[in-house]
C-alpha cells in the first residue's frame, strides 16, 4: 500500500487511517513506523484481545500483552506479520499464530499483513487479523464427525456382515458401490471384483428377461423395486431369493445411490413347486388305472418340472433291464431317444445308472456328467455316440418301487447348465417315483382283477353269435375305466327257428357278484321263456317272476324281441330300457315306440306290451344299454353323437360296427358298463341308398356294392369293374355336386332279367 506525503502527514495519514478503521468489524491494526514498534488497533481488535483504550500492541512496548506461538514454537516479535511485512515489504498472507491474552485465553488468529509506502520506502505496515478458533473448531468437529462417520460405518459393516441377508449399495445408474460378505460369499468374489458389477449379472436368464425392463424403468423413474429371483451361486447352484432395492435421495431428491436386500427362499419356493408338483401328480397318476397310461404320465410329469428329458427302465419277467419309455421336451432330441424304446442296451454290470439302482436299491445323484460314466454305462459304440449328442449336464436316477420290489428306474437329466442337481432336487425325485411306483402296483392289481371281472362278464355273455343267412350280427361289451367288479349288462341272440331270431338286452342295477348272478339268471329265463313261442311281454313277465322267486330285491331294465327273417317283421317289448333305434338304407334314423315298467321288487307287476313293425330289406338295428348314453351328464348331446354316427353309418365297413358305434358316440370316461347289440339285415337283391356328400360315404358305398355282387354271386372281374366305375361316380358325387355346403347323394344298384347290372350314382 502506498501513501503520498511526508512523514508527518503520513503520520497524520496513519492516524486518519485508522480513525476510519475503527469502526469497522474486522480486526485490523496500523503501525506508522518502520520497525513497528508502535501498533495501534481498531475496536474489533482490542475486543479480540480483552483490552480497553488506546493501547500499544507491539511486544517491545507490552511485553506482558501477549506472547506469539506457532506450531508449540515461541516466535521473536520481529517474525510476526506486520513486522515482517514491514521489514521485507512483502505481503504476509494466511499467517496464523496464537495468542495468549492477559486473562490466560488462548486466541488462534490468521494474519495478513501489508507494507505501507511512501515516496522515501517502507513507513510502516497494515494487518487484518480473523479470530481462527472457530474455524479450528469446526475442524475438530469436522475431524471428529469424520472419525465418528468411518466407525459408524464400520459398526454398519459389521452389522451388513453379520445378516443373513444380502445387503448392497448402488451407484445410482445401478453398478454396485459395496456388498456385504454374505453376497461376496455367495458369489465367490473379492469386493474390488464385485465393484461397479451389476447384481442382475448372477440372476437365471429366465427371471432376468422377466425383471429387466422392471428395473430398468424403476432406475428411470426412481421408484422402489421388489421382486423374486434365483441368483446363481459359487457351487453352480440357482437359489430363490425375494429382493428389494429403495433409492437414497439428497435435499434436491436427486437418487445419490440404490440400497438394496435380499433373504433367501428357497426352501419356501421349492416347498410350493413341491406341494404343486405333488399335487398335479397326485391328480395326474390317480385318475388312470392302466399301466401304460401311467408311465406315459410319469414322464410328462417330470418333463420339464423336474428334467429336460426322462428314461424309463424296467425289470422283465426275464430279469433283464428294458427301456419302457423315453421323452425329451426337444422334439429333434426325443425322436433320437425312440430308438433304445423295448430295448435292453445298457450295461447290466455297471456299477452307475439304472443298472446299479436296480441292483442296490439306492438312488444316485451326478451334479455333473462325466464322460467315462457313459462309457460305462452304454457298451455299444453306437449307442454312446446317440446318447452324446443328446446327454446333459446333470442326472438323477432314482429307484421305481411296486410291492416292495424295484420295478424299474426313473432317470431324470438336465441339459442346462443353469439347472444342477442337489440334495432337494433328488428328495424330491425320490418322492415322486415312490408315488409312481404305488401307482403301477395300482394298475396291476386292477389290471388283475378287472382281467378277472372281465373274464367273468363275458364268460356270462354269448361265447359266438348265431350265424344266420342274411343277416349279420355284432356285439361289443365295454366295462366301465374305473370298475374292478363284474357289471349286470347282458346281450344275447338266439335262433327260434322257423327263421325266427330272438333278441334281449338288458341292465341289472348296481356291480358286483350279486349282479352277475341276477344278471345270468334273467338271461336264461328269458331264455327259457322264449322257446315256448309266448309274446315278447310275457317272455318279460315271465323273468320278472323268477327275479321275484329268487329273492332278489333289485332293479332290471330288459328288452327281449324275435324277428321273423322272411317277413322282417320285429315284435318287441321294453321293461324301462332304452329304446332300440332302427336305421334304413337311406339313412333315416327311427327309434322304437317301447314302453313298460322296469323289472323287480319295486315294482308288483311287470307294465309292459308287445309292440311290432315291419323292418327295411337293409335296416340296421342297434339295441344298447344306458351306459351309451350316461357316460357324460349331457344325455342330449350323447343321443346326437349315436343318432348321427347311425345316419353317417360309417359303422357299416367296421371290423366291429357294435364296437364303432361305442367309439363313435363315447368322448369321456365311462361311468357305468356298455353293452350294444347290431343285427344287419342283407337282402340286398337291390341297392338303394343315401349318404352325405362326404369323403367317409365312399368305403360305405363301395360296402354295400360289394354285398350286392355277393348276393348275385357275381365274379370277381364283374365285382372289381362295377365297383371301380361306381367308385369314379361316388367320388365325382362327394367332391363336385355342391358349391356351397353340403347335402347328400344316392346310389341304386339291381341285377336285370338278362344279366346286365345297373348301378345309378
Amino acid at each position: 500500500m502506498v501513501l503520498r506525503g511526508s512523514d508527518r502527514s503520513f503520520e497524520a495519514y496513519s492516524l486518519e487511517l485508522l480513525e476510519a478503521l475503527e469502526r469497522l468489524p474486522i480486526p485490523i491494526a496500523v503501525s506508522s513506523d518502520p520497525m513497528c514498534t508502535t501498533i495501534r488497533a481498531n475496536r474489533a481488535f482490542r475486543d479480540v484481545l480483552g483490552v480497553s483504550g488506546d493501547v500499544n500492541l507491539a511486544l517491545s512496548a507490552n511485553p506482558t500483552l501477549f506472547r506469539a506461538f506457532r506450531e508449540g514454537v515461541e516466535l521473536p516479535a520481529d517474525r510476526l506479520p506486520m513486522q515482517t511485512a514491514a521489514r521485507t515489504g512483502i505481503e504476509v498472507a494466511e499467517y496464523r499464530f496464537d495468542l495468549l491474552r492477559r486473562d490466560g485465553v488462548t486466541i488462534n488468529l490468521l494474519a495478513y499483513a501489508w507494507p505501507l509506502r511512501t515516496g522515501d520506502g517502507i513507513s510502516g505496515a497494515i494487518g487484518v487479523f480473523i479470530d481462527a478458533s472457530f474455524h479450528r473448531a469446526a475442524e475438530r468437529r469436522a475431524t471428529d464427525a469424520l472419525d465418528a462417520v468411518r466407525a459408524a460405518e464400520e459398526r454398519y459393516r459389521l452389522i451388513a456382515d453379520a445378516m443373513p441377508q444380502f445387503v448392497w449399495v448402488d451407484a445410482p445408474d445401478g453398478t454396485t458401490l459395496y456388498a456385504n460378505r454374505r453376497w461376496l460369499d455367495y458369489v465367490g468374489l473379492t469386493a474390488e471384483e464385485n465393484s461397479g458389477l451389476s447384481w442382475t449379472r448372477f440372476v437365471h436368464p429366465e427371471d432376468e428377461a422377466r425383471i429387466y425392463p422392471v428395473r430398468a424403468q424403476a432406475l428411470e423413474r426412481g421408484e422402489d423395486f421388489e421382486g423374486e429371483c434365483r441368483f446363481h451361486g459359487i457351487d453352480g447352484l440357482y437359489r430363490w431369493f425375494l429382493f428389494r432395492s429403495i433409492p437414497v435421495r439428497d435435499g434436491d431428491s436427486n437418487v445419490t445411490s440404490w440400497i438394496g436386500t435380499a433373504t433367501n427362499i428357497d426352501r419356501q419356493k421349492r416347498a410350493e413347486r413341491q406341494q404343486t408338483f405333488f399335487a398335479m401328480a397326485s391328480e395326474e397318476l390317480g385318475s388312470t388305472l392302466d399301466e401304460r397310461t401311467t408311465l406315459a404320465r410319469i414322464a410328462r410329469l417330470c418333463v420339464p418340472t423336474l428334467c429336460d428329458w426322462c428314461q424309463i427302465d424296467v425289470v422283465d419277467p426275464t430279469g433283464r433291464l428294458v427301456t419302457r419309455l423315453v421323452h425329451h421336451r426337444d422334439a429333434g432330441k426325443d425322436h433320437l431317444l425312440q430308438r433304445f424304446v423295448g430295448r435292453s442296451h445298457l450295461n447290466e454290470a455297471a456299477d452307475v445308472g439304472p443298472p446299479a439302482v436296480v441292483r442296490t436299491g439306492v438312488s444316485q445323484i451326478y451334479s455333473r456328467i462325466e464322460p467315462w460314466m457313459l462309457e460305462a454305462l452304454v457298451p455299444d459304440p453306437d449307442h454312446q455316440g446317440a446318447y452324446r449328442n443328446i446327454f446333459g449336464v446333470s442326472a438323477m436316477v432314482v429307484p421305481l418301487r411296486t410291492e416292495g420290489q424295484v420295478y424299474g428306474t426313473i432317470s431324470l437329466v438336465s441339459d442346462d447348465p443353469n439347472r444342477i442337481y442337489g440334495a432337494f432336487d433328488l428328495t424330491m425325485a425320490t418322492e415322486f417315483a415312490r408315488r409312481g411306483g404305488i401307482a403301477i402296483a395300482h394298475s396291476r392289481l386292477f389290471e388283475r382283477e378287472h382281467f378277472v371281472a372281465t373274464t367273468l362278464q363275458r364268460a356270462l355273455l354269448p361265447a359266438v353269435l348265431p350265424q344266420i343267412e342274411n343277416v349279420r350280427l355284432y356285439s361289443a361289451y365295454a366295462s366301465a375305466v374305473t370298475g374292478e367288479e363284474v357289471g349286470g349288462d347282458w346281450y344275447d341272440a338266439f335262433s327260434l327257428g322257423n327263421d325266427t331270431l330272438a333278441l334281449s338286452i338288458g341292465d341289472v342295477a348296481g356291480h358286483g357278484v350279486s349282479a352277475a348272478v341276477i344278471m345270468s339268471a334273467m338271461r336264461q329265463a328269458i331264455r327259457t321263456a322264449a322257446i315256448e313261442a309266448i309274446e315278447p311281454h310275457a317272455v318279460l313277465e315271465r323273468a320278472n317272476a323268477v327275479l321275484a322267486l329268487n329273492g332278489h330285491e333289485t332293479m332290471v331294465t330288459a328288452l327281449f324281441a324275435t324277428l321273423d327273417l322272411r317277413t322282417r317283421r320285429l315284435r318287441f317289448a321294453s321293461a324301462g330300457h332304452p329304446a332300440p333305434l332302427v336305421v334304413d338304407g337311406r339313412g333315416h334314423v327311427d327309434a322304437l315306440n317301447v314302453e313298460g315298467t322296469p323289472l323287480g321288487a319295486l315294482f308288483d307287476t311287470a307294465l309292459t306290451r308287445t309292440s311290432e313293425t315291419i323292418l327295411d330289406p337293409t335296416a340296421t338295428i342297434v339295441l344298447f344299454t344306458d351306459g351309451l348314453l350316461e357316460f357324460d351328464r349331457d344325455i342330449f348331446r350323447a343321443e346326437r353323437r349315436l343318432t348321427d354316427a347311425l345316419r353317417r353309418r360309417s359303422f357299416l365297413v367296421a371290423e366291429n360296427p357294435a364296437s364303432a358305434i361305442i367309439g363313435a358316440v363315447v368322448d369321456a370316461a365311462q361311468k357305468d358298463d356298455i353293452s350294444v347289440l347290431v343285427v344287419m339285415l342283407e337282402q340286398t337283391a337291390t341297392v338303394d341308398l343315401s349318404l352325405p356328400a362326404e369323403r367317409h360315404s365312399a368305403p360305405i358305398a363301395r360296402e354295400c356294392l360289394r354285398r350286392f355282387a355277393e348276393t348275385h354271386v357275381l365274379s370277381e372281374e364283374r365285382t372289381f369293374a362295377m365297383i371301380a366305375a361306381a367308385g369314379e361316380a361316388i367320388s365325382n358325387a362327394i367332391e363336385h355336386p355342391y358349391l356351397v355346403g353340403s347335402g347328400w347323394f344316392s346310389v341304386t344298384a339291381r341285377l336285370r332279367e338278362d344279366g346286365a347290372v345297373c348301378v345309378a350314382v
